[in-house]
Parts: structure tokens; C-alpha cells; sequence
């Protein structure tokens, strides 16, 4: 699996030499790397509530999810081959807010520490690459323990101005919950197209089980009503496995609506 994705991820980058993300400029990122904000949102922090599909709306199948999620910039681009170091942390969590006592059912952790380096073209920059180390677990012990490490490789940049795409590849390692990987796989793709600059944008997240039709694919479409904020109204469709690490193997088809606050800073920088 590894030995497909990594030629993918290396046209990828081939291919997105002929479209730069914006006109930034190798002098501009150094600049802007010294004055943006070290603490920022990494993915999207967000709290979405709704139920499945499928079955009648009761409180067993009705829930609440939200994700905290940050990033702190150790250092500028003052690393070896102008790299910079970095750490992520998010917190996803599934509240049963609809049942007596409204108890979480469960919570992921994801730490990691990565290195990063732009990608630069004739002096512009068309996105950036990262290697990162992380580890994600549920906090609990005994039979419900899920965990599991893994070393990935991270390219994103923009395809046109509307429209920007991520690849991520990982090796995992000490995986505690063996068949765990047969439903996340080996790597995650995502797109993302604003429909309108500053009002709407659809988020596409994807990922590939190792075995069968195993995966899973989560669709957002996002519109901010406000002009002068980062707060979105969004609907979320989630369909597929593992979306939570207690019940990885269960397929699940729920739609949610709530709020979401996207990055201001790009997370090139």
C-alpha cells in the first residue's frame, strides 16, 4: 500500500507545479512566518449535533460531536533545509446529550510533533510538505482501549484558487487494536472548493480501508453568515467506519448541523 501511495504523492506535487496556491512569495512566507500567530487552529473546531440516517431519530441514535484542534509553530524556517518544527493536538468527542444524565460516550486523542517545509516554484509558493509523528487513543484501558502510532507524510496546496487539496500517507506502528487498520487504512485525502470567497466552501475527507469497501467519507458544506468572523454554519454527512476509535468497526450514515470556527492562518505557516 505504501509503495502505491508514495509515486500518487509524488505526481501530485509534479502535477501541482503548474498552479501556485495564491502569489506568495519565498521572502513574503519568511516574513509572514515571523509575524503570524505561533498558536493557531489546526483542523476545524467545530460542534455539530444530529442522528442517523437510517433509523427513526430517537435519543440511542441522536447525539452531539465537536473537535477541539490546535497547532503551536515551535520555530521559523531556521531549521536544516529551511524547515520548521511544529506540534498538533486535537480532541474529538461524542456527547449523548439526548439521553438521561446526557453521558460522552467516548473521546480521541491526537497529539503529534511534525517538521514541515514550503514548496516553492520560481520563488512563489505552491504548498508544503510535512512529517509528522502521532499517536491516538480513547484514554480507557482493558477491553475498550484503542490506540494506535504512526509516522505520515503530509503534502497540501492549492489545485486553482477555489480549489485546494490534501494527501497524507502513514506508517503505522504499535497498533493496539490489530484489525484497526483494515478500516482507516494507510492514508486520507481531502479536497476542499469555496464556492464563494469568505461564504461557502464544501469540505470532501476521505479514507480507503486496507481490506474491501472498508472507509469512510465525510462531506461538509459550510456557509458563513457573518462577514468579519471565521464562524461557519455547517452541515456534516458522515458515512463509513471508524468514526470514532470505541465502535471502528460499525458502519454508521448520520448527518449533523451545527457551528464551525475555521483557521484564519493558512496552515502553511
Amino acid at each position: 500500500m505504501i509503495k502505491t501511495l508514495v509515486p500518487l504523492l509524488l505526481l501530485l506535487i509534479e502535477i501541482n507545479q503548474c498552479f501556485a496556491q495564491g502569489r506568495i512569495s519565498r521572502d513574503s512566507m519568511t516574513a509572514l512566518l515571523k509575524k503570524a500567530p505561533a498558536f493557531t487552529i489546526y483542523n476545524d473546531n467545530y460542534f455539530l449535533t444530529g442522528a442517523n440516517l437510517n433509523q427513526r431519530i430517537n435519543s440511542d441514535n441522536a447525539d452531539a460531536k465537536f473537535q477541539i484542534s490546535f497547532k503551536q509553530r515551535l520555530t521559523s524556517l531556521m531549521l536544516p533545509l529551511k524547515t520548521y518544527l511544529f506540534l498538533t493536538y486535537t480532541q474529538k468527542s461524542f456527547w449523548d446529550i439526548y439521553k438521561f444524565s446526557s453521558p460522552f460516550s467516548e473521546t480521541n486523542y491526537n497529539a503529534g510533533i511534525g517538521i514541515a517545509r514550503p514548496i516553492f516554484k520560481n520563488d512563489v509558493l505552491i504548498g508544503a510538505l510535512a512529517l509528522k509523528v502521532d499517536h491516538e487513543s480513547n484514554g480507557r484501558d482493558s477491553i475498550e482501549s484503542r490506540s494506535w502510532n504512526f509516522i505520515s507524510l503530509n503534502y497540501q496546496s492549492g489545485i486553482t484558487a477555489k480549489t485546494s487539496f490534501m494527501i497524507q500517507i502513514w506508517c503505522p506502528y504499535r497498533v493496539a487494536n490489530k484489525n484497526l487498520i483494515s478500516y482507516i487504512g494507510y492514508g486520507e485525502a481531502r479536497l476542499r472548493y469555496i464556492v464563494r470567497a469568505d461564504k461557502l466552501i464544501v469540505d470532501l475527507i476521505g479514507r480507503k480501508g486496507a481490506v474491501g469497501w472498508n472507509g469512510n467519507l465525510s462531506t461538509s458544506l459550510s456557509f458563513r453568515p457573518f462577514k468579519f468572523s471565521n464562524q461557519y454554519l455547517t452541515v456534516q454527512w458522515w458515512q463509513g467506519h471508524a468514526e470514532n476509535l470505541i465502535r471502528y468497526q460499525e458502519y454508521t450514515s448520520k448527518v449533523r448541523l451545527g457551528l464551525t470556527i475555521k483557521p484564519i492562518h493558512s496552515i502553511f505557516y
